[in-house]
């Protein structure tokens, strides 16, 4: 508890030189009690149906390469607190606990968990569809997402009849 008030203390002193600011601005936000900053890291896994290895399509952190759409790695807290089940405890829509890293993870999922496993938390996978269950369960009225082409919308996803996909996901702060 000392140690968090010790990290805040900067804060306070700066707030406390601007009065309107004072007012206005809370020290503990909607999820948790603590100035957090979160984010979310995607590798999009893709396996032909029939057989057994997991390939990475695209991994969130360099998507810019790949140009796809990527609006789940926004900063969403409800999301996040949904997925990861912390923080944040719906009591509708779908629940999902974290997983793990799947024990066949794919090459490209594996290569950037293993970049920083210190400092990332919280690893998990969920399918396509469950994923974006879970994104509108907690954005019902995100205008940008199309109800019918939530994976494209979201993940930049347009599934092939022959093809399974999968979300591998962990989180940083």
């Amino acid at each position: 508890m000392e140690r968090r008030r010790q990290r805040l203390e900067p804060y306070r002193r700066r707030l406390a030189d601007d009065t309107a600011t004072t007012e206005t601005f809370q020290l503990t936000p909607q999820y948790g009690g603590t100035l957090m900053g979160c984010d979310i890291h995607i590798v999009l896994e893709r396996r032909r149906n029939g057989q057994p290895k997991w390939i990475g399509e695209y991994c969130s952190d360099n998507h810019p390469v790949v140009g796809r759409n990527l609006r789940a790695r926004q900063r969403d807290y409800g999301f996040f607190g949904r997925l990861a089940h912390v923080r944040h405890h719906p009591e509708e829509g779908p629940h999902h606990y974290p997983q793990n890293l799947p024990r066949d993870v794919s090459d490209l999922a594996w290569d950037q968990y293993m970049r920083c496993p210190t400092d990332y938390h919280t690893p998990s996978h969920l399918s396509v569809p469950d994923f974006c269950e879970a994104y509108l369960a907690e954005n019902p009225n995100d205008p940008q997402i199309r109800a019918e082409h939530v994976a494209f919308d979201l993940l930049g996803v347009d599934s092939e009849e022959d093809c399974e996909y999968r979300v591998v996901f962990w989180f940083d702060n």
